[in-house]
């Protein structure tokens, strides 16, 4: 199972958004409260995008999977042949 960060990225491209602005401009918050429930989106400030439900981000799940995996080989590739 993927983490919930994935599921947003995948949320925030699907509507023409960028997960890494969104996130440093201060627009949503994921946290987590030791509670055994896991991540949740605690504010949401994006504009022209709804918060997500929970069903939309699960719906994603197979997507974000191959999201988080495609960046990992794309790390990996960078990380074993750097520029010169």
């Amino acid at each position: 199972m993927v983490d919930l960060s994935w599921k947003v990225r995948k949320y925030l491209e699907n509507n023409s958004k960028v997960y890494e602005t969104e996130r440093n401009s201060g627009n949503f918050s994921m946290v987590n409260l030791s509670d055994g429930n896991g991540d949740f989106i605690e504010t949401w400030n994006v504009a022209g995008v709804s918060k997500p439900t929970d069903a939309q981000l699960n719906a994603l799940e197979s997507q974000a999977t191959t999201l988080k995996n495609n960046n990992q080989v794309i790390k990996t590739i960078k990380d074993k042949y750097p520029k010169g």
